[in-house]
């Protein structure tokens, strides 16, 4: 039997450093392994990076992108159009996970000959797209409409998309290769710690410290507020518990210039962004989701496979799977003191940590396995006949 030719074709392909890019990149692996042929196309952003390579044997071809300029995207689109052509008459379908841009360029490139289907992944750059503007929302609406099939890497999304597209659709949760099969020992926690201490010196961790880890992009600053009031509590410890506040974006500089006023420097650290999340997040005794926004969302699907506790805003937007004293622990987000309290539950009452974190890692294994994943993304392409040599 034939095996399935599949491209993927992304604006941003960074698997080192961006949550979207490690997700593809695992997409991209975990169906080579079941005989599908794949490779990626993406953006160059930079004429001084390699043209193509192979990620994790994976072909990736990178097609010239300007960064400014409407003339200079039609240029990036025909170019795009154009490798998608080229390698046409080899491969089936294709999977887009960008922008209008590479919409359009499939899209075209369909009409001229090129894959047999489109298959649009609808993510959060999608949505900021649509967000921007009536008119960006009309344009993009009739572009879904031509598609084969629309993907939704999250429900929440199907849930905003369903005013500007009706066609055939289904929502395939994006699946995590983390491998953990039971939550790490103290020892290996340790470990972890003092390996990322040495490449990060300023992350070094006391062995008799407590370690939190949060992911957002710092721009929400009533959270930020009360973190840092619940740290000054927290402070009064005999042992304070460490912080990193993993991420980066414009509000960086204005959160470090909190911590220092407030004199918490030793307590919390900025260490930007991590090349592997789960390094990190094994490394804690908990996770914190201060954000109300759909900021990290994925940082709690990768605590619950970590075998992390998630204490997590009462008011953040629902992230399923996690339920308030069953999977996760809730506090009330303006209050430092609340929040204080719960980390201090979780650190202290061992009994109630492993409840909380045996029931979030069987929802997440479930949820979240890349095996799943794989599986629901092999059974919708065989439906649409987008690789007529594959079954699921």
């Amino acid at each position: 039997m034939t095996p399935g030719r599949l491209t993927i074709v992304t604006r941003n392909f960074w698997p080192m450093i961006e949550p979207a890019g490690v997700r593809l990149a695992g997409l991209a692996g975990a169906l080579r392994r079941t005989g599908v042929q794949v490779q990626i196309l993406t953006s160059q952003w930079d004429r001084e990076w390699s043209r193509q390579f192979t990620f994790r044997e994976v072909p990736v071809t990178r097609v010239p992108r300007p960064a400014q300029g409407s003339w200079r995207i039609s240029s990036y689109r025909r170019l795009l159009e154009r490798e998608i052509l080229k390698s046409a008459p080899n491969w089936e379908a294709i999977v887009v996970s960008g922008g209008r841009d590479e919409i359009e360029a499939a899209l075209s490139a369909r009409s001229k000959g090129g894959p047999l289907q489109v298959l649009i992944r609808a993510d959060e750059l999608l949505q900021q797209e649509v967000s921007k503007s009536k008119a960006a929302a009309t344009k993009i609406s009739r572009l879904l409409s031509q598609a084969d099939l629309l993907i939704f890497s999250q429900s929440h999304l199907k849930t905003y998309f369903d005013a500007y597209y009706s066609g055939p659709s289904a929502v395939i949760v994006d699946g995590l290769e983390i491998d953990a099969t039971a939550p790490p020992s103290r020892p290996v926690k340790l470990a972890l710690r003092e390996a990322i201490g040495d490449l990060h010196p300023l992350l070094s961790v006391h062995a008799g410290n407590s370690l939190g880890v949060t992911i957002g992009s710092f721009t929400e600053p009533f959270a930020v507020e009360t973190m840092l009031g619940a740290w000054q509590r927290l402070a009064q410890r005999p042992n304070v518990p460490r912080l990193w506040m993993v991420g980066d974006g414009e509000g960086v500089l204005k959160v470090w210039q909190q911590i220092n006023h407030v004199g918490l420097s030793g307590a919390i650290s900025l260490p930007g962004n991590f090349d592997h999340l789960e390094d990190p997040l094994c490394a804690a005794d908990f996770y914190l989701h201060p954000w109300r926004q759909n900021v990290g969302t994925w940082g709690i699907a990768e605590a619950m496979l970590c075998g992390v506790p998630v204490v997590f805003a009462r008011e953040a937007e629902p992230v399923e799977g996690l339920v308030d004293g069953e999977t996760g622990l809730a506090y009330t987000s303006d209050s430092a003191r609340d929040l204080a309290e719960k980390i201090s539950l979780i650190l202290e009452d061992a009994p109630f940590r492993t409840r909380l974190v045996k029931s979030a890692q069987d929802f997440a294994r479930q949820k979240y396995s890349m095996e799943q994943s794989v599986e629901n993304w092999l059974k919708q392409l065989h439906e649409v006949g987008a690789l007529p040599g594959v079954s699921p």
